[in-house]
């Protein structure tokens, strides 16, 4: 692990964490090892909070723990339809990620950590209030997404995804689901 001289000591990762970086698309991949209690830092080298990441153990079974900077005292799942717990199990700076034992299954174990920060005109994280209607909220990210990832945070529905590949058109009507083993819904 490298550390800039500039980073105090408050900001170096408990956990020896080896990443791969790219600042221009504010995406970085990070391995570490979890501690076997307590919380544990790892680094993620984007130089800027992350405002979503993906953590998942290597070695056993475990869910895909979610993080998003619009809800950060809640986490979720990927592969769950429950809504999102409310305990504070995540910490991000810019120079690094922290997980509380929560997150943690009682053993070290290899991890694998997929970070993103938003960068303007390529990708968007934020929130919105749905309006219980047919065509729902307009959400402007300030450029056509390519991929849109999205779950009810409050109850237990599924994530969704859509994107612009298997519906080139505007009218986007095939979602995956990630909490489940479905096929792709097109209604």
């Amino acid at each position: 692990l490298l550390v800039d001289s500039n980073v105090t000591p408050t900001n170096v990762p408990s956990l020896a964490t080896t990443y791969r970086v790219n600042t221009n698309t504010g995406f970085s991949i990070a391995t570490f090892d979890s501690p076997s209690s307590g919380s544990g830092s790892w680094a993620h080298g984007l130089n800027a909070t992350p405002d979503f990441v993906l953590l998942k153990e290597r070695e056993t079974s475990g869910e895909w723990s979610v993080y998003h900077s619009s809800l950060p005292s809640k986490y979720f799942f990927l592969d769950q339809q429950n809504a999102g717990a409310g305990t504070d199990n995540w910490t991000m700076t810019s120079t690094r990620g922290e997980s509380d034992a929560g997150l943690w299954t009682g053993a070290s174990t290899e991890h694998v950590a997929y970070c993103w920060t938003e960068v303007s005109g390529y990708s968007k994280f934020g929130s919105y209030t749905g309006s219980n209607t047919s065509d729902g909220p307009f959400v402007w990210c300030g450029f056509r997404p390519a991929m849109v990832i999205f779950k009810h945070i409050d109850g237990s529905d599924e994530w969704v995804i859509a994107d612009n590949k298997r519906d080139p058109s505007n009218t986007v009507v095939g979602q995956l689901f990630p909490s489940t083993d479905a096929a792709e819904s097109r209604s």
